[in-house]
Order: C-alpha cells, then sequence, then structure tokens
C-alpha cells in the first residue's frame, strides 16, 4: 500500500530552546489539547524577535518562507532534480538519532536502529512514497544537501536576534520522510520556525517545565537531547501543558502548484 510522502524544511533555526515531540500519524488517540495561537505574519522589521520573545508556539499565515522556490516543492521535482540523498532506513517509525562523536558512545549498550544509504533523488522519493508499514524512510539535514540553492531565499526576516548577537543568521534545514515517520521526544537548542510544504506534520509540544517528567539523556551521552521517559500519550498529556500544532499541504503526488 503506497503512503504519502511528507517534505518539510526549516527555513531558520537560532535561539533558545523548546520542547516537541513529533506524533506517529497512525496513532491520533490523544485526548483534548491546548489550542495553539494563529496570527497573521507582520512584515515589519524585528517581528520574529517580538514573537520569540512571548515564548509561546506559534503558526502564522502570509509568511515570507511563501516566496521561496522551495515553497513549491513536490515529490516529482525532487525526484528530477535532487542529485542524491543520504536515506534513513529502519523498520520502526519512530527514529532516534544517534550521535558516535559523543564519549559515551563507545561504552554504552546502545547503537542507533536505522541504516544509511545514498539514494538517487528518484530512488529516494519512489521509497518514501511507496514504502510499507515494515520500512520507513527519512532523511534531514542542512537545505544545502539537496543542492538547490536557487530554491533557498534569503533568511534574516525570519532570523531571531534575541540571544545579544545582531549579527546572527539562520540556518536551514530540511526534512523529508514516508507517512509515520516520527522523531523520537526530544528538545531543539534553537528557536524553530517550519513550514510544511507537502504532506502533514503534527508537532506535540511541551514546555520545559517538563524536563524532569521526560529524563533527558545528558549531553556526553549519544542520545543527547532526546528523552529516556516513553509515557503513554494520554497520560504524558494529562500530565504536562501540551499543545497540539498541526501543519498541513493537501497535494495529489506528482502535481504541481
Amino acid at each position: 500500500m503506497a503512503r504519502q510522502a511528507i517534505i518539510w524544511i526549516l527555513p531558520v533555526s537560532i535561539g533558545v530552546a523548546v520542547y516537541l515531540y513529533l506524533i506517529d500519524d497512525s496513532k491520533p488517540e490523544l485526548p483534548e489539547l491546548k489550542p495553539v495561537t494563529s496570527l497573521e505574519w507582520n512584515h515589519e522589521a524585528g517581528f520574529a524577535d517580538k514573537i520569540a520573545r512571548g515564548r509561546v508556539p506559534t503558526v502564522f499565515t502570509g509568511s515570507p518562507f511563501l516566496a521561496w522556490p522551495a515553497a513549491n516543492w513536490t515529490p516529482s521535482y525532487l525526484a528530477t532534480t535532487v542529485p542524491f540523498v543520504l536515506t534513513k532506513r529502519s523498520s520502526k517509525s519512530i527514529f532516534k538519532y544517534f550521535s558516535k562523536n559523543k564519549p559515551l558512545a563507545a561504552v554504552v549498550e546502545v547503537s542507533k536502529d536505522y541504516t544509511e544509504v545514498i539514494k538517487s533523488g528518484r530512488e529516494f522519493i519512489t521509497s518514501i512514497t511507496t514504502a510499507s508499514e515494515e520500512n520507513f524512510y527519512y532523511a534531514s539535514g542542512p537545505a544545502e544537501q539537496l543542492d538547490l540553492p536557487s530554491d533557498v531565499a534569503e533568511t534574516d526576516s525570519l532570523t531571531v536576534h534575541d540571544l545579544g548577537n545582531s549579527s546572527s543568521t539562520g540556518t536551514v534545514n530540511f526534512w523529508i520522510g514516508s507517512r509515520s515517520v516520527t522523531a523520537h521526544m526530544h528538545y531543539d537548542t534553537s528557536h524553530n520556525f517550519h513550514a510544511v510544504v507537502y504532506g502533514r506534520k503534527r508537532f506535540l509540544l511541551m514546555p520545559p517545565s517538563a524536563n524532569q517528567e521526560l529524563k533527558l539523556y545528558p549531553c556526553i551521552h549519544p542520545y543527547y537531547r532526546q528523552a529516556k521517559t516513553q509515557l503513554q500519550r494520554p497520560v504524558l498529556c494529562k500530565k504536562l501543558s501540551c499543545i497540539l500544532v498541526t501543519l498541513s499541504i493537501s497535494l495529489p503526488i506528482g502535481s504541481t502548484r
């Protein structure tokens, strides 16, 4: 059975941590959660800084990202334009990052539960759009890895400068995965502006006060920034102040915009 691809891009990532847990699309058993704030993007200078200082997850309409050529990405476009993709494959839908460069990587009894292989753009897109329940595919990294520089525009209007460094610049990253691919519960060390360009992506967000409940791995562990705790979702949501965010773009595979 074919499974729809999900393509999303992180136009800018810089700043302070926020917790997030990406939810498996095939298991929507969630209780009623706090609503997310929604705003029209204000194109005045400093708007990104203002939003970051508020420290409230927010969904925007009319963001500068809409002017990027990357906003029009589809599976068929990437299949014909991306030279190659470093692809992760796993029999599990939840991917846990493994950093082999951490000091404890050589001594702890854990390992990465996915394999990595380089695929052509067409091979990768075929993998994620025809993936079965036994095989899940995922790719992520700096946008320059896709070798599509003209598709990425300026990031200044999306960059947060609230760290006392007015010259800070953002980084642009991409994620592409088959349906139901989920990131293990973790936190990020930067402000994130996420833009979904194809498919659907859901976040379950928790405040920093959830730290004790999640029992995070230490910074020298290969699972750094990820949680040891795997709570049942309804239990987790009942105990913590969770916010559910769903971003989606509905488009038939192979069509263009």
